[in-house]
């Protein structure tokens, strides 16, 4: 039976996640949802004509949503009877801060912080929606798309929803699968890898920010042949980064990384894939997903407790510290360093209650940044909670 999904966010990512949804024989209704109610529904339109001209029986709704309307959510949950939702919004303009990372003096600077300072304009809205989502009871699967290797570990420690997510070390891993191919002259489908990388890796891979201490390449096999200690890990990861376009240009990818994960989780059979953020644990891991969940699954001569503490030891090269128990998130020392050299000011940790207010301030930080390297919008250092 084809599964009604809830797609959240029609911005950048979410119209390509959209496109690929209605192709799915898993899917057979997508609401496409937006807080720009005109906006989801030129998008599901323009989406919807194309499915009519395929002749794909696949409905395409859309309507307007507010995360932060927990009562909306769960009358649209109950009332559409959604199998399963994919959160693709977010408040980081990322254009804006691309401009930013292009300049000769801030990109460096911005770079070295990492994208753990920016958190809660990635957390703000997936939070939102598994607060709503705790509170009406709804048993369904969230696959958030919102930095998943931070933002799932905050979720899964301070709501009851424990979040799936899809891009990032997904990508990374089919890239190094292609890299291998290339170079051993075969197809990509004859070769297997497992890898357990951050969003750090795939940064840094793509080109970005500095080389992290530790690969993350865990197994290469060719048709069986381990091919593992004959390659160079890090290289591995460059050319396979390398084949991963920045920015927007990655959107398509993305989208083919989330409808295989829906249709994984939809499924009647589980199947071998790589995940960010599965099961409240920070970083990507190799995992076989299925209709009765996500189960991290390292390859021989590991463990899930040895991976999760390298991820958690990389974190900090993306300026996360940690995040305990309660879904504090404390930054680097050298994250707040950088921050403060580009916005005048830096905040230390972030607690759940104060994400709205420190997102308001990282928004007109990136406003009021002047494009010759000086902040005309500081922020400002945060130590109340709400």
């Amino acid at each position: 039976m084809s599964a009604r999904v809830l797609l959240v966010g029609i911005g950048g990512l979410g119209p390509w996640v959209l496109e690929r949804l209605v192709r799915s024989d898993a899917v057979g209704g997508v609401v496409a949802a937006d807080v720009d109610g005109a906006r989801a529904a030129a998008v599901a339109g323009g989406t919807r004509l194309g499915t009519t001209l395929e002749r794909r029986p696949v409905a395409v709704e859309a309507t307007a949503l507010d995360l932060m309307d927990a009562d909306a959510v769960a009358r649209l949950l109950q009332e559409r009877e959604i199998d399963l939702i994919v959160q693709a919004g977010s408040l980081l303009p990322v254009q804006r801060w691309w401009s930013i990372a292009a300049l000769p003096d801030a990109g460096p600077r911005l770079q070295r912080a990492g994208l753990g300072p920016w958190l809660a304009l990635q957390l703000l809205l997936p939070l939102s929606l598994a607060r709503a989502i705790e509170r009406c009871g709804w048993q369904g699967t969230l696959l958030n798309l919102s930095y998943p290797d931070a933002v799932n570990a905050v979720i899964a420690r301070t709501t009851a929803v424990t979040p799936a997510g899809a891009g990032n070390v997904s990508l990374l891993a089919a890239a190094v699968r292609q890299a291998v191919a290339e170079q051993e002259g075969c197809r990509p489908d004859e070769v297997e890898v497992a890898l357990s990388t951050h969003y750090a890796h795939v940064r840094w891979a793509m080109g970005g920010g500095e080389r992290p201490r530790r690969h993350g390449v865990l197994r290469v096999l060719r048709d069986g042949a381990d091919l593992t200690d004959r390659l160079d890990p890090f290289e591995l990861l460059r050319r396979g980064g390398a084949l991963i376009p920045w920015g927007e240009a990655s959107h398509p990818l993305t989208a083919a990384s989330v409808v295989r994960h829906v249709e994984l989780l939809l499924g009647e059979r589980a199947g071998a894939e790589h995940m960010p953020g599965p099961c409240g644990l920070v970083g990507g891991y190799p995992v076989r997903v299925g209709r009765d969940g996500v189960v991290v699954d390292p390859p021989p001569g590991t463990t899930v407790d040895a991976l999760r503490v390298v991820q958690e030891e990389t974190q900090q090269e993306d300026g996360i510290a940690a995040i305990a128990a309660d879904g504090t998130v404390t930054f680097t020392d050298e994250a707040a360093e950088q921050m403060r050299s580009l916005f005048g000011a830096a905040s230390a940790e972030l607690h759940p209650d104060d994400v709205e207010e420190q997102a308001r301030r990282l928004l007109a930080a990136l406003d009021g940044f002047g494009t010759g390297g000086a902040a005309t919008a500081p922020l400002r250092n945060s130590t109340n909670r709400k």
